[in-house]
């Protein structure tokens, strides 16, 4: 006997009676007959399991006393009639319900958009995981690139500042230097100076050698007059920024070098 036929022969047998007890005081019929539907669903889900009419009967009653459909009247079980377009009606949405698949298949439904949501939210991690892993190993890589441009204090006076730039075999053929560096010193009589020129355009065309650097060694020459100043004795620290072209000649910024040194 299939789902359909025990909910005809259950309707057949204490349809009336159960629906008399869910037409408690207050409860509209259309309302009644709501809540019948929805405990024959509940019925034929478990019908496999449930042996016998007076089974399926209290089964639905301990159902609808859970679900607080059971009040005063609720004891004539004779109150009530289904007519016969009251039972198309529950027949046709219990029949509907069955073919859906019943609570087996919602359940399924919902495990399966569960099952998507959280598939999203492990895609939108790993996804998120690997950007923040590149990105940490691109500043690595930086960072390792910046450590193997050599900067030293080549000779100094009042008027120029030598540097002596070079790179390791480690670092990138070719590196750039973006514009002049950018100065800071405190002197001894207690001047605190901020130098910084920008002569990007001039630094960066090919007859200039102070755009490029490789592995030998090369002298960048700071003059006062252009940070028009006198370099004084005291402590200075110099900010370089350089740039490579990476395989798709795509231009890489590496993080900005400090060098300090004294006077």
């Amino acid at each position: 006997m299939d789902k359909n036929e025990k909910i005809t022969q259950f309707l057949d047998y204490g349809g009336n009676e159960l629906f008399s007890s869910l037409m408690c005081e207050g409860v509209k019929h259309s309302e009644g007959i709501d809540r019948l539907v929805q405990l024959l669903c509940a019925y034929s889900d478990r019908c496999r399991f449930i042996h016998g009419r007076s089974a399926a009967y209290r089964f639905m009653i301990a159902r609808a006393k859970l679900n607080h459909w059971l009040g005063p009247g609720s004891n004539d079980l004779k109150s009530h009639r289904l007519t016969a377009d009251d039972r198309e009606r529950i027949e046709g949405q219990v029949g509907d319900y069955i073919k859906s698949g019943g609570a087996k298949k919602r359940y399924a439904k919902r495990l399966a958009e569960c099952a998507a949501v959280v598939a999203v939210l492990i895609t939108a991690y790993y996804l998120v995981y690997m950007n923040i892993k590149d990105r940490i190993e691109n500043n690595r890589q930086l960072e390792y690139y910046n450590e193997q441009i050599i900067v030293e204090l080549k000779d100094a006076t009042k008027n120029e500042l030598s540097l002596t730039i070079h790179t390791t075999e480690n670092a990138p053929k070719f590196v750039f230097l973006d514009k002049m560096p950018k100065i800071n010193c405190n002197t001894v009589n207690g001047d605190k100076l901020e130098l910084e020129i920008d002569i990007s355009e001039e630094i960066q065309t090919s007859q200039d050698d102070r755009a490029d650097y490789t592995h030998k060694p090369e002298t960048l020459h700071l003059f006062g007059r252009d940070y028009y100043c006198d370099f004084e004795q005291g402590d200075y620290r110099a900010e370089l920024n350089f740039y490579y072209f990476d395989d798709d000649g795509s231009r890489v910024d590496l993080p900005t070098k400090t060098f300090e040194f004294s006077l």
